[in-house]
């Protein structure tokens, strides 16, 4: 059999794999590395591995997960309690206008109820004046964790949190709040005290309450579920979304240094790329991931979402962490040891789907650095010109599959069928892509008009 032919069929074969689980491939890790990955059908994770069986610390004297994951949920649960127009405080009239479901000062005592003995004594709070003792709320919230500290570890657990409140519809920021949870986990019963004032230090909150158990009531049990890595994955998916739309300037230092250089340069750009994508940040929803463990405690997870998108995320511990929103940008450690070990064909194959995966962020700017420079000033004078070309030319969402490939001394000329990943649009495009490899993992390419 022809030569040629033999490697047209081997790279048809590697190409469904290399293209459609290019990150999982690129990220794995050395044979003595620990890794965790699994794969997502209709939204839910399956056969998860279980974090270690702690609560409170751990050993780098960090707040472990399932406190974290057990805290969270307890303010989830104290929000809803105070927001006066919760639809569970609610029925509706036959012309549709919400009626109030049950008596006031019973709400007054649901929140009454969760609040820690230690904060009513203080301050001197009854049902009947909590109104004025406690905010409250008159929306639908999310909380958005930023901060947490263990300062008590007595036979009540008790954590400072510190975070912001959103609007559920539209993630607008409500507030910035600062609490201490109480958990008691013999009685699995929790209290809430409310931090006034502004604190610097979370760390530096005190605990003065002396009881060792929290007595159970109506309102105050808590379920805790149990923290693994697919609960990690859809709690990073959500910070970036919920932090992104809400509050880019928190989300723009959270993303890596060098990443955040590279990709956006300033907070005005990353704002730019958050109101572009906005459609595809509010629908995240993750398909994949992988976890790998580095030095000193620290983990990565690599996240793809339904739409082929990556999340990278570099965990030192409970939100003290970073993350990159794609794969191309810059090169990841384990991205150049892969490239390096691969054919030159394999790079190629590489370098598209880099440049695809650009095209469908709308990242314009990342994909025209890639043209050949004399294919460029021929065809798109100016970088709107190439973003205008590729919008009316392709798809929102880029599907790829490779046709004939050919090498013509040190290019190499690719067809590339391209359908609407999106199926909003039936049929192929078909296009030939020319490339050169360059230094490193550089390269440059053209293709047909």
């Amino acid at each position: 059999m022809d030569k040629k032919i033999i490697l047209k069929l081997i790279i048809v074969v590697v190409v469904a794999s290399i293209i459609l689980t290019i990150a999982l491939l690129l990220l794995q890790t050395k044979k003595d590395d620990k890794a965790s990955g699994q794969n997502i059908e209709h939204g839910e994770f399956a056969n998860a591995e279980h974090f270690v069986d702690t609560y409170g610390k751990t050993e780098d004297n960090k707040v472990d997960r399932q406190a974290y994951s057990d805290s969270v949920n307890c303010i989830t649960q104290y929000l809803k309690t105070i927001n006066v127009k919760n639809d569970a405080y609610y029925t509706y009239d036959e012309k549709g206008n919400p009626v109030l479901a049950i008596d006031e000062e019973k709400i007054k005592e649901n929140i009454y109820n969760l609040l820690s003995k230690n904060y009513i004594a203080q301050n001197q709070i009854t049902i009947q004046n909590v109104y004025e003792k406690v905010e409250t709320l008159e929306a639908s919230t999310l909380f958005v964790p930023l901060e947490i500290a263990m300062v008590q570890e007595k036979d009540i657990k008790s954590f400072a949190v510190s975070g912001f409140v959103e609007d559920i519809q539209d993630f607008h920021v409500i507030g910035k709040k600062t609490m201490v949870v109480n958990i008691d986990m013999k009685n699995d019963t929790f209290s809430i005290e409310p931090i006034k004032e502004d604190v610097t230090d979370i760390k530096n909150i005190k605990v003065n309450g002396t009881e060792t158990t929290i007595e159970e009531n109506a309102n105050n049990k808590y379920i805790s579920i149990t923290s693994n890595y697919e609960e990690t994955v859809k709690d990073y998916t959500n910070l970036y979304k919920r932090l992104a739309l809400g509050n880019p300037e928190e989300m723009y230092k959270l993303l890596d240094k060098d990443y955040k250089q590279a990709k956006f340069g300033s907070l005005e750009k990353f704002k730019q790329y958050i109101e572009t994508n906005k459609a595809e940040i509010i629908g995240i929803n993750p398909q994949q991931y992988q976890v790998t463990d580095g030095e000193n405690n620290t983990k990565q997870y690599v996240i793809i979402d339904q739409n082929g998108r990556y999340y990278i995320v570099r965990e030192k511990g409970v939100l003290d962490y970073s993350i990159l929103l794609d794969t191309y940008t810059i090169d990841l450690p384990e991205f150049i040891e892969k490239y390096n070990n691969s054919t030159d064909e394999q790079k190629v194959l590489f370098n598209i789907q880099k440049f695809f995966e650009a095209i469908n962020q709308k990242d314009y700017a990342f994909a025209y650095s890639k043209l050949d420079e004399t294919f460029k000033n021929t065809n798109f004078g100016t970088l709107a010109q190439f973003e205008a070309y590729m919008k009316k030319n392709f798809f929102s969402k880029n599907k790829l599959s490779v046709g004939k490939t050919e090498k013509q001394g040190n290019l190499y000329l690719y067809d590339i069928n391209i359908s609407d990943g999106e199926e909003k649009e039936v049929g192929t495009k078909k296009k030939n892509f020319v490339m050169q490899l360059k230094e490193g993992t550089d390269f440059v390419m053209s293709f047909g008009i």
